[in-house]
């Protein structure tokens, strides 16, 4: 699963339990800072947490089968 715009994390880390692979991607270095302290925190080890944006994703077509994007405009 792949939370685009994720900010805090809240979403991805609230999702990780029901999922194998969890990524976290927002254009917000701080954001991602705190969702990375929360999953560690957490003992979140299957949820990773990256900066970047929709428009490039760092991943090959097919990689997820879920995405969320959720207050992202």
């Amino acid at each position: 699963m792949i939370d685009i715009g994720c900010g805090d994390g809240r979403m991805a880390l609230g999702c990780a339990p029901h999922a194998s692979e969890v990524v976290g991607l927002d254009p917000d270095p701080d954001a991602i800072r705190l969702a990375r302290a929360k999953a560690r925190e957490l003992g979140s080890a299957n949820t990773e947490f990256r900066v970047g944006v929709a428009q490039e994703l760092p991943f090959e077509d097919e990689h997820f089968d879920v995405a969320i994007l959720s207050w992202t405009l």
